[in-house]
């Protein structure tokens, strides 16, 4: 509603004020120009340290906080596609690559002591490995080929883990570890679980055949899990050997619109972020739907592979091709045309008893307010 008496009208015009459906949240924009390896992003950790690192199409990049450093396959990497890094408790990182597994020591300075090969038998699906994870002596390697473990000091070949007895060998995608050491394995065939003994029991699913588990989260209390045809569940931790009991929120699914869940992360604000191979989605702690997060938000379209959050509660969106999103926890949230905005000056901001934020704004003659 406009009017040329503002002040006389102030109530009227916040009373029939437009409500703001959208904000565009404090971002920042990562890519090569920056120096980042390559702007196909497939995994972002943070380590011990609070530094930020990536596993790239071309390499491994170090985020300081200022600037990058990159470590490509003439540092020593077998190669350059990497798909995921892990710290180990020794500090040193766990590396998947298109063409193999290592252990990574950065301050080593020579190449050889620096990036440690774990010997894998097989052929070309054994050596692409999408997963390495560390329990206890034992490296646990997930290829396109099944799942393998290694001796932690690397000095004999990996022995495979049977998960399919009988049949062929599932691709493994993403692999994770319980408070009680529990390894939970996402295949291209369901849902395994590997206890201390290293004894593998498939998990049921809901759905036929058995779905794609692409992406893993330890919770608190539940182990949440996404899947390639855009269901979200979660699973309780078992209990006394039990299976566990899986629920789908159902309030999650619609919105979710069956797109591929390709990463998850657990913010300490309690949100749930979900990476898909169509974009982002939050769940706020006090919904139980999910809000996509796209351009007018300041996000980018397309496959999100990798989330994180740094030690300022700053979130970081790894993407395959545009690069790096960080969402600054303290920054500002702007509103503008792309929330309803006309493209004017505010002339005043007025907060209710209630909590609402009214804006005050001339676009052209007269006066505009809008509520949010």
């Amino acid at each position: 509603m406009r009017t040329n008496q503002p002040h006389a009208f102030l109530l009227l015009l916040y009373l029939a004020a437009c409500s703001l459906r959208a904000a565009r949240l404090p971002v920042r924009h990562y890519t090569t120009a920056d120096g980042l390896a390559r702007n196909s992003v497939h995994g972002i950790i943070r380590d011990r340290d609070g530094f930020l690192w990536f596993a790239t199409g071309e390499g491994i990049s170090r985020f300081d906080g200022y600037s990058f450093t990159n470590y490509r396959r003439t540092d020593g990497l077998p190669d350059r596609d990497i798909r995921s890094i892990v710290q180990t408790a020794d500090g040193s990182f766990l590396v998947a690559t298109g063409d193999g597994a290592v252990r990574f020591r950065p301050a080593e300075s020579a190449p050889s002591r620096r990036f440690q090969v774990f010997a894998l038998p097989g052929g070309v699906r054994v050596h692409s490995v999408e997963a390495v994870i560390e329990r206890g002596s034992t490296v646990w390697i997930g290829t396109d080929g099944g799942l393998y473990a290694a001796d932690r000091a690397a000095q004999s070949s990996a022995v495979p883990v049977l998960l399919n007895l009988g049949g062929i060998e599932p691709g493994i995608l993403t692999i994770v570890c319980d408070p009680a050491q529990d390894l939970w394995v996402g295949t291209s065939n369901g849902l395994f679980v590997v206890d201390a003994s290293g004894r593998a029991q498939r998990i049921a699913l809901p759905g036929s055949p058995a779905p794609f588990v692409s992406a893993l989260l330890v919770d608190t209390d539940d182990l949440w899990l996404g899947t390639g045809a855009g269901g979200l569940c979660k699973a309780d931790f078992r209990k006394a050997g039990s299976p566990p009991r899986i629920e789908c929120p159902s309030g999650l699914q619609p919105g979710l619109k069956k797109s591929a869940i390709k990463s998850l992360l657990r913010a300490r604000d309690g949100s749930l972020w979900i990476g898909t191979v169509s974009g982002l989605a939050r769940q706020a702690p006090d919904s139980p739907a999910v809000q996509w997060l796209g351009e007018p938000e300041g996000f980018l379209n397309g496959n999100v592979l990798a989330l994180t959050e740094d030690g300022d509660g700053d979130v970081w969106v790894g993407y395959d091709g545009p690069g790096v999103i960080r969402v600054s926890a303290s920054g500002f949230v702007t509103y503008d045309g792309h929330d309803g905005l006309p493209p004017s000056q505010v002339a005043a901001l007025a907060v209710t008893p209630g909590g609402a934020l009214v804006v005050t704004a001339s676009a052209g003659p007269g006066l505009s307010a809008y509520r949010f």
